[in-house]
């Protein structure tokens, strides 16, 4: 998995494109394929220092759209979208059946 990280506090043109692990979720999870995320200004101002209780390194981004590639067998394929919540690594996700 590809992600943006921000190993330090500094100008959001310091962002680096880096390679991570790819987690499989515990049973009750899913995880999706996702070819592109989003960026909104708080991201910008939490990677240049402008937002109290920023930690690091941070991967900023927290909307997404995508694919479920691994969990329950009736989600996989199915096309989510969803976010994150500010200071949680737990993603809300979507589905987006006809």
């Amino acid at each position: 998995m590809r992600a943006l990280n921000s190993p330090s506090l500094a100008r959001s043109q310091n962002l680096r494109l880096i390679e991570l692990l790819s987690l499989r979720p515990i049973p009750q999870q899913r995880s999706s394929r996702s070819p592109a995320g989003a960026i909104s200004p708080s991201d910008v101002k939490n990677v240049e220092g402008k937002m109290e209780h920023t930690t690091l390194p941070r991967l900023p981004g927290r909307d997404y759209a995508g694919t479920v590639i691994h969990g329950p067998v009736e989600w996989i394929g199915v096309e989510v979208w969803g976010t994150r919540a500010a200071r949680s690594a737990i993603r809300s996700m979507v589905a987006m059946r006809n």
